[in-house]
């Protein structure tokens, strides 16, 4: 890819795929769900693009999710960058999400771009957090690529997406991590999963972005848990040469997908 083109990044996030295929989450089956996405990726998106898968890939953890989340991702026959969630198993995506065009990768760079995957999940709960050793390991490879714009992505959201029950499980330590990307003027977006729902805003000139689910999505707004019936999507990112970030959602409608 000419590093002056636009790279084009899709973001697939919360599969929730688990060992029962007949699995169904508010009368939506994941694995049905996410080969419609995959098709409409495959027809409609740009051979050269990127896919992010940023957590809650598995529901259950199993080692046979992780099987039909290798087999999935490989029919996209492009390089797809993997990142825990709450949900995810580090070790089974270790072993079955690192092998072909398949990567758990903590970061990459692409033409003029760096794209950092942050590893968020504190075990055994649902909010996230962001280990000493983490923090080290970002500051290194942002010293290391001080010449790259740079995407964030990870799974729990550092912002709040106004949803008091989700606000409550997001990353805990997020006043650390914005004083950390406060330091680094070539940080340009981050971009999260967990909330099942589409939310972007700007804060200090970086761009936050929220994806919605492969499968099921929740109601905006809402102080209390409560599903959505809007359809299944992912976003999608322009990351121009010049540091400039574009973005949208894609959701499926009916068997077809439509872009907003």
């Amino acid at each position: 890819m000419n590093i002056h083109n636009d790279i084009r990044i899709i973001q697939l996030s919360d599969c929730h795929l688990s060992s029962d295929n007949k699995q169904q989450w508010f009368g939506r089956n994941p694995e049905s769900y996410l080969k419609q996405l995959i098709h409409d990726i495959n027809n409609n998106e740009t051979h050269d693009s990127l896919i992010l898968a940023t957590g809650d890939l598995s529901h259950d953890g199993s080692e046979e999710s992780y099987k039909k989340l290798f087999q999935f991702f490989s029919k996209l026959d492009r390089n797809v960058y993997t990142l825990a969630g709450n949900h995810d198993d580090p070790e089974q995506m270790a072993k079955h999400l690192n092998q072909g065009k398949i990567s758990t990768a903590s970061h990459f760079t692409q033409g003029n771009w760096l794209i950092l995957m942050l590893n968020t999940p504190e075990p055994q709960q649902e909010y996230g957090y962001l280990s000493e050793q983490e923090f080290i390991q970002i500051k290194n490879i942002l010293k290391k690529h001080q010449d790259k714009h740079v995407l964030i992505a990870m799974h729990h959201p550092p912002i709040r997406v106004n949803c008091a029950w989700i606000d409550s499980v997001n990353l805990r330590n997020s006043q650390e991590f914005m004083a950390l990307i406060s330091q680094h003027k070539n940080i340009k977006a981050v971009c999260f999963g967990h909330v099942h729902q589409d939310h972007k805003t700007v804060i200090d000139n970086v761009q936050f972005f929220s994806c919605p689910s492969t499968c099921h999505q929740y109601l905006i707004n809402s102080d209390d848990f409560a599903v959505d019936d809007i359809e299944a999507g992912y976003r999608w990112f322009n990351l121009q040469h010049d540091g400039q970030v574009s973005s949208g959602v894609t959701r499926l409608i009916g068997n077809h997908s439509n872009a907003s």
